[in-house]
């Protein structure tokens, strides 16, 4: 509880500010000391979710390996595992997310298209 209020209009307005140098956090750029690390956390994340969480080849097609399935299993794993972990910077995660969204992973081989 605020004391008069004056300390709650100033307590109020101190807490609602936000620094400039804080406002633009992006991944990959930027003046954050932290983007330093991110494209080694995008790596590490593209290495986890391939070879430990949701290997593409797994994704085949068929009945709960489609390509949606795919998709569930790799945003979600940005979300609930690196993200939540410290793994990778919130501000990265739309661009692994985006890494995913452009993937064959869960086509019948079929459908897949080569590049």
């Amino acid at each position: 509880m605020c004391s008069g209020i004056l300390t709650c209009v100033i307590g109020v307005g101190l807490l609602g500010a936000t620094p400039a140098w804080a406002a633009k956090l992006t991944c990959l750029t930027g003046s954050d000391p932290a983007v330093v690390f991110d494209a080694g956390q995008i790596a590490y994340a593209r290495d986890y979710i391939q070879y430990f969480a949701c290997n593409c080849s797994s994704f085949d097609g068929s009945p709960g390996k489609t390509r949606a399935d795919y998709l569930k299993c790799a945003k979600g794993q940005v979300d609930r595992v690196l993200v939540a972990n410290g793994w990778l910077r919130k501000q990265c995660k739309g661009t692994v997310k985006a890494y995913y969204s452009k993937s064959t992973c869960g086509q019948p081989a079929s459908r897949r298209k080569t590049a």
